[in-house]
């Protein structure tokens, strides 16, 4: 079962990738044949045009005198009108027999204009289509430009084919346009000629049956010569409407062989592109010789730059004479420089002396003016030389861009931002050459209405020769030669700003060579980023123009019935129809498919017969019993298949007088079809089922059949309507792309549709544990990873353009996740040699080799982790494209954190530094600790108070020297003395409790009110033994062995009781008892003195206290006060307890009676009753 579905999943596959290649669609053929090759195809449209040429030809020798005599008649017509309506102005026949020969007349002369016209585009097509037959693989093309193979390919035959596909491809889109404007045109004409057929055939009905439009102003006999000479023009008309169609129709087909052409020629460019590129490699020495070119034409440049500021040193020098000399002229002659002087447009004085002046002044601004313009022409040549050298500097930093190998994204990001400047100033200068090409153009306009001026001037002189220089001839003649000398200075201005328009053109050429350098290299480096997306590609704005693509398409289709282009098409293909040899031709041709058809039926039965024989085996039966039950039914709708196989092969077989014949039979299609793939797929199903299930599985059936009418519905519509949509040439529009697109992707979808969750978990081999993890991992996450694959095959698609982006993220995770497990394992075979060398199991125990071994062990460990990490990281940068190398650490351990731009910024090696000072100076303090202080405590026995003290302050002052000494060497020592301040005022009132405790902390290590081991009390709860003092607090430690952690500051603010402030002796508790009234005090007092001394811990210097201390309610109230050794200071609660014991051993011993409460109680009945309740007394 797995593989019989297995087998179906293929099959889909090699399907999809049908589709992809877009074999799935259905292109229209324009021949006579099904299947015909591409130039027998246009041989048969050679021999066919060559025949309409020869018929035209002729039409147009036959009828080409007889039309110019018809031409001749109606203009002697016109002409005669013309006498007449001088004498009648007001007869409205006239004028109306007028305006209709003078339209018939130019019928005439267009009719053999259109013929001429059409034979000439007749000869360019022929001539087009004759050179393309010669040579159909255009291998003349491919030697012109050297596209064949050769031993090497260098880097400027890569620039120039980029430079010739850039060209090919503006020519391509230029014909594009052509076509679909002439397409419009053509279809606009044919409504034309469809209108005028009706208009005529309207008139001839008029004229048939005599009903005219009453006109008061004409009668009968005008009506009907005005009605005749109007169906003479409409009869003209249709000609002249047939002769524009035709023509239109012979350029649509012209532009479209063109456009053939230059695709292929585009074509033949870019796939040379792709054999150039492999082979170009471009190596160190040729970046060297570029080089040394390149200074080789600088210092030609740098000559040529001197030379041209020479001259305009000497330009300069001539200007600021001139312009004295000009100053000086006005000035003596009272005129006024402007304009008009220099236009030669000022109007003078009627005398000699005037003219003289005029022609002076006016000559000597032509000359200066020259001077300027010659200025302006150097300038431009130097601007010319910049552009040379600017662009040979590009050229080479190209080569060398080219040259360099990229690892990173990040490498190829900064050489693409490199020419982001270049590019813009390029393109902003190219923008102002241009708008210098347009100025120079309006003073070349300027300047030859200067010259026209001079020629007015010329003449007015010599008409004013015989009265104002009647008597001043040497005044003419000076006038004379001035003008000259100015005309020729003026023409001599206007080869300048020739020169002037050449320099800047090429300034532009040049500007435009450095935006296509720019263009190729930026392209170059695009196509090695994982960004890269093909020039096919969908893009965003194609996207968005889907909705009003299609809104466009259709309400083209609308106009088809609304505009009358459908009555036109119903005439021109009744008049096709009219011949008898196209009858002839179809007939046969639909007869021969019939008769296949008719073959086919018959044959089927016995197809079905032979394909059950034939099924043996599993696979063999599962195919054979699919091709029976497709066979089936083919057999149970032939008739509807055959009739739209006809339908189909009539549009095959004949020239469709319009294209939107093609377009409404694909849409039309559409629904038809998806009748029979409803069918198609209910009859498979019901036949798998009665065939016990032969090709399809019952549990994968539903799946199955869900999936294959998604992908036959979503085929058929997609793949008809874009080809309906392709003929209305909407060129621009990548509706198409996106349509090939969404149909590759829903084939893709559907193939991982067809495998449910059990079935794919069913593939995953169990038998070991990490397939088993894998099982579980997809079970869990199966609509997860689903939706990921989902995304990735969108993103995949050719049309999307993300392949690239794809896999390199999909290669990235991958060396990813290896790359941890691989750090993973490794890790964990460190931590297991680690514990077998630095501890050792005895009796299934781990017991630590030598002495710190926990500790050395947890180093490891870490330095491993951190090791491994880093190890990680520098390698998963280089997966991801972004290597982490040496100087990029550097950089980034120099890069300044914190003052930036000042002289000593804080950098990661500045911490580094302070960091390192601050751990030499904790070792140096542990070693000054353990080797020096501890060794001289031991030789002189030290308390261990004063130990902690020293050992603390003399770390504490090791640590802040180091720290100073850091700060100092990351030249950052005038800051110590503003970070000091800074925490103080910043720490001060957050920290003031820590602070007061750190104070506190040195205070007692300077006053030792107390020291390790003193027993205090603080409080009634707050009492015990010293055992650590730090920095925040003071540990004590309970005689329940409970700890308590007292602020350093409470020390300092409360009272302490310190049992061992001093070192001689301390008293325990005071003991209290009462003795009742009875007994001796003496004797008592006595007793007690004698417990007391036969204590072994009691003190015999100072002495023991005993007491009479008071007069109690029930007795004596003595008190009892011991003296101990302060060494016995935890014991003294022992002692006292003892004390006690001893005590009532003693009385007992007397017979003396300690107090007891005694309490009377009275009744309400009077009688009294007492009770002795005994109480503890408490100490």
């Amino acid at each position: 079962m797995k593989i019989r579905n297995l087998f179906f999943i293929t099959s889909l596959f090699f399907i999809t990738s049908f589709v992809s290649a877009d074999i799935v669609g259905i292109a229209l053929p324009q021949s006579d044949k099904l299947f015909v090759g591409q130039v027998e195809n246009r041989q048969k449209q050679l021999e066919k045009l060559t025949k309409e040429r020869e018929d035209l030809a002729k039409i147009k020798q036959e009828s080409e005198q007889e039309l110019k005599t018809l031409a001749e008649e109606s203009k002697a017509l016109i002409d005669r009108l013309e006498l007449e309506l001088k004498e009648k102005p007001e007869s409205d026949f006239l004028k109306q027999k007028q305006t209709l020969l003078s339209e018939l007349y130019q019928l005439f002369r267009d009719i053999l204009r259109d013929r001429e016209r059409t034979l000439l585009l007749l000869d360019d097509f022929i001539r087009i289509l004759t050179d393309y037959l010669k040579d159909p693989d255009f291998n003349s093309f491919k030697k012109e430009y050297r596209l064949g193979e050769r031993l090497f390919y260098s880097f400027d035959d890569l620039q120039r084919l980029y430079n010739l596909i850039l060209d090919q491809e503006k020519k391509v889109g230029v014909l594009s346009d052509e076509e679909k404007h002439s397409i419009a045109e053509m279809e606009a004409r044919k409504r034309t000629a469809s209108g005028t057929k009706e208009a005529y055939q309207a008139k001839k009905e008029e004229i048939e049956t005599g009903t005219y439009v009453d006109n008061e102003l004409l009668n009968a006999q005008e009506r009907a010569e005005l009605l005749t000479l109007e169906e003479r023009i409409f009869s003209y008309r249709k000609v002249s409407d047939s002769l524009r169609v035709k023509e239109s129709k012979y350029r649509v087909e012209l532009l479209s062989l063109q456009l053939f052409i230059s695709k292929s020629h585009l074509a033949i460019f870019k796939e040379y592109l792709k054999t150039i590129k492999i082979a170009v490699r471009v190596t160190e020495a040729d970046i060297v010789h570029a080089r040394e070119d390149l200074g080789k034409k600088v210092k030609n440049y740098q000559a040529t730059k001197e030379s041209y500021r020479s001259e305009i040193d000497a330009l300069l020098i001539q200007e600021e004479r001139a312009q004295k000399r000009l100053q000086e002229l006005a000035k003596k002659y009272s005129i006024t420089l402007g304009r008009d002087i220099s236009e030669w447009s000022k109007e003078t004085h009627a005398t000699a002396s005037a003219y003289l002046a005029y022609c002076e002044v006016a000559t000597l601004q032509a000359q200066l003016t020259l001077v300027q313009k010659k200025q302006e022409i150097l300038e431009a040549q130097l601007e010319l030389e910049d552009e040379k050298i600017k662009d040979e500097k590009l050229a080479l930093e190209v080569k060398t861009t080219y040259h360099k190998k990229f690892t990173t994204e990040e490498e190829i990001a900064l050489e693409l931002k490199k020419y982001e400047g270049p590019l813009a100033e390029s393109q902003a200068a190219l923008s102002r050459s241009k708008e210098r090409v347009a100025l120079v153009a309006d003073r070349m306009n300027t300047q030859k209405k200067i010259l026209d001026n001079i020629e007015q001037f010329k003449q007015e002189l010599q008409k004013k020769k015989d009265t104002i220089f009647k008597s001043s001839g040497v005044e003419f003649r000076a006038c004379v030669a001035l003008v000259r000398q100015a005309e020729l200075l003026e023409k001599e201005q206007l080869d300048v700003l020739s020169k002037l328009t050449g320099a800047y053109s090429g300034i532009a050429s040049y500007l435009n060579n450095k935006i296509r350098l720019i263009g190729f290299i930026k392209g170059e480096l695009q196509s090695r980023t994982i960004w890269y997306r093909p020039e096919y590609a969908i893009t965003w704005e194609g996207i968005k123009g889907i909705i009003p693509d299609i809104i466009t398409f259709l309400m083209f289709v609308r106009n088809y019935f609304t505009t009358g282009t459908f009555l036109s098409t119903i005439s021109n293909v009744w008049d096709l129809l009219k011949e008898p040899m196209y009858w002839l031709v179809l007939f046969f041709k639909l007869f021969g498919l019939c008769l296949a058809l008719f073959v086919l039926y018959r044959m089927l039965p016995k197809i079905i017969y032979a394909l059950r024989f034939f099924s043996i085996g599993n696979i063999g039966r599962m195919v054979g019993m699919l091709l029976v039950g497709i066979a089936e039914f083919i057999s149970m709708y032939f008739f509807q298949i055959a009739i739209w196989t006809l339908l189909f092969s009539t549009l095959l077989f004949q020239e469709s007088v319009d294209t939107y014949i093609y377009i409404l039979f694909y849409l039309g299609s559409i629904p038809y079809l998806l009748y029979l793939s409803n069918r198609f797929i209910h009859f498979l199903s019901q036949f798998n089922e009665e065939n016990e299930y032969a090709f399809i599985a019952s549990d994968f059936q539903k799946r199955f059949w869900f999936v294959l009418s998604v992908l036959m519905y979503s085929t058929i519509t997609i793949v008809f309507f874009r080809e309906a949509f392709m003929l209305a040439h909407f060129y621009r529009s990548e509706l198409p792309t996106i349509l090939l697109a969404v149909n590759f992707i829903i084939f893709q979808i559907g193939l991982i549709l067809l495998l449910d969750k059990e079935q794919i978990l069913s593939f995953i081999p169990t038998q070991k544990e990490m397939g088993q993890w894998l099982r579980e991992l997809v079970d869990r996450y199966y609509y997860l990873i689903l939706l990921m694959i989902i995304t990735i095959i969108v993103m995949s698609n050719p049309y999307v353009g993300f392949g690239r982006l794809v896999l390199y993220a999909l290669f990235g995770w991958l060396y990813t996740i290896v790359l941890l497990v691989v750090l993973y394992y490794l890790h964990g075979l460190i931590k297991q040699m680690s514990s077998r060398l630095f501890f050792v199991s005895v009796d299934d125990v781990a017991r630590e080799r030598f002495t710190n071994a926990k500790t050395w062990f947890g180093i490891t460990i870490i330095v491993s982790f951190l090791v491994l990490g880093f190890t990680g990281l520098i390698v998963g940068a280089k997966i991801w494209g972004s290597p982490i190398t040496l100087p990029k650490i550097k950089e980034l351990l120099d890069y300044p954190i914190i003052g930036v731009g000042t002289e000593s910024p804080i950098t990661f090696i500045t911490f580094a530094k302070i960091l390192l000072f601050v751990m030499i100076g904790f070792l140096i303090a542990y070693a000054l600790n353990k080797f020096v202080l501890d060794r001289i405590f031991d030789l002189l026995l030290v308390d261990p108070g004063v130990q902690h003290t020293i050992t603390s302050l003399t770390q504490y002052s090791v640590i802040i020297t180091f720290v100073f000494l850091g700060f100092q060497n990351a030249k950052l020592g005038a800051l110590v003395n503003y970070i000091v301040g800074a925490l103080i005022l910043g720490l001060g009132w957050v920290l003031k409790d820590p602070i007061s405790d750190f104070v506190a902390y040195f205070i007692i290590l300077v006053q030792r009110p107390i020291k390790i081991g003193d027993y205090i009390r603080i409080d009634s709860e707050v009492m015990g033994v010293v055992r650590k003092i730090t920095a925040r607090s003071v540990i004590l430690r309970r005689k329940n062995s409970t700890t308590l952690v007292v602020p350093n500051s409470l020390l300092i603010s409360k009272t302490i009781v310190n049992w061992n402030y001093t070192r001689n002796f301390i008293a325990f508790d005071d003991i209290h008892l009462m003795v009742d009234y009875e007994e001796d005090p003496e004797v008592v007092r006595k007793v007690l003195y004698e417990v007391l001394d036969n204590h072994p811990n009691i003190l015999k210097n100072p002495k023991p206290w005993v007491r009479l201390n008071n007069f109690g309610k029930y007795g004596y109230d003595f008190m009892l006060r011991g003296f101990i050794s302060s060494v016995y200071t935890l014991e003294k609660w022992e002692i006292a307890s003892n004390i006690r014991i001893s005590v009532v051993k003693a009385f007992r011993e007397k017979g003396i009676r300690l107090a007891i409460p005694i309490q009377i109680l009275v009744s309400r009945n009077g009688h009294n009753s007492s009770a002795m309740n005994y109480a503890e007394e408490h100490e």
